[in-house]
Formats: C-alpha cells, structure tokens, sequence
C-alpha cells in the first residue's frame, strides 16, 4: 500500500512540475512518467486519464492552501478585535506559499485559466476550505455589507488576482520584493477599505 502511495504521490509532483515546463495544453503523459520515472502505461494503474491526474494535482495544491488557512484561522475575539489584520496575515500566508512553491504556483494558475476548469469548478470538493466559515462568517457579522455582495465572488477575486501576480514575479516580470507584495496587497485591499471603516 505505501509503495503504491508513494507511486501515485510521485507522478502527482511530475505533473505538477511538468506543467510549469511545459504548459497545460502541451503536456503529455510521455513527459509526466519521464519525470516520475515511470511509464505511461504504469500511469493508468493510478489514474483512469490524464484529466483526472490534473484534478488530482489541483487537490493537492487545494489542500495545502487549506491547511495554510486553517492554520492561522483567528479566533472569534481576534476577528471582532481586527479583522483587517486577520485578513492582512492569511493573504501574506497564501501570497508567501505561492512564492515558496512555484512550481504549484504555475500549475495552480494555468489550471484555473485552462478551457477545463469550469465545468471541473462545477463539481469540484470544496471541503477542504470548511475551516474558513467561521471567518467569513465573522467577516459577514462584523461588515453587514458584505451581505449585499456576493462574497464568494469577493474572495474569488483576491485570491485569483494574488495568484496572477506572483506568477508574474515567477516568470521574473515583477520583482520578488517586500515592496512588490506590499503594492499588490495595497491594490487589492482598495477595493476592501469600505468594509475595514465603521459598519
């Protein structure tokens, strides 16, 4: 069972890689076992197509996000005290993990754009995020106009947005500096400043 595990979570990491070598649209499963040092064939022992691996890389990265959250999800008390705040250190968390982790990073952003990606959104697991309710819920408590806004199309933007601009600095269009993360996180937070004044 771990030999099997460990076969499987390898060519989960090749794909991954390789989809930053060489794109979404380009990869073959020739490429990905080169990389796990595997064949093709032994490929499907694991995965029914290489679609379903895809979905497969795209958990792994969802599940490490996840953690990152649930991990420094605030408490009730810090969320009324400072939500600005608690917000602030769970987008440095993310924008940190995309810079760290480039190769999730690329495959994380192309996947997202790819032709695939909605009607994979339409049924994708969402669970992993169920840690995060409680703040977004304080968030909806605490700044009532959230309720007039669709929040999850909200979030979808800071995140997504985020996610573009570090793999701009990735591919070395944007400098890799405390000053760049502090001008993305500006940017995105203007559209924010309503929700941080008094309710």
């Amino acid at each position: 069972m771990g030999t099997a595990q460990n076969s499987s979570a390898r060519i989960i990491e090749a794909a991954i890689s390789a989809v930053r070598e060489t794109g979404l649209e380009n990869l073959t499963t020739r490429q990905i076992a080169k990389l796990a040092e595997t064949s093709p064939g032994n490929m499907y022992t694991f995965f029914s197509s290489k679609e379903e691996l895809l979905e497969q890389c795209f958990y792994k990265v969802e599940r490490e996000i996840a953690a990152l959250f649930g991990h420094i999800s605030p408490s009730s008390d810090e969320m009324l005290r400072d939500p600005a705040e608690a917000v602030r250190r769970l987008w440095y968390t993310y924008f940190g993990y995309l810079l760290q982790s480039p190769d999730r990073a690329v495959f994380y952003f192309r996947f997202r754009t790819s032709a695939a990606f909605p009607a994979f959104r339409q049924r994708r697991d969402r669970s992993f995020f169920d840690d995060l309710t409680p703040l977004l819920m304080r968030l909806d408590e605490r700044y009532r106009i959230f309720a007039q806004m669709d929040a999850d199309l909200l979030w979808m933007y800071v995140l997504d947005t985020t996610l573009m601009y570090a793999n701009r600095i990735i591919e070395g269009s944007l400098p890799d500096t405390p000053a760049t993360a502090n001008s993305i996180y500006r940017l995105l937070m203007r559209g924010f400043q309503q929700f941080f004044e008094e309710p």
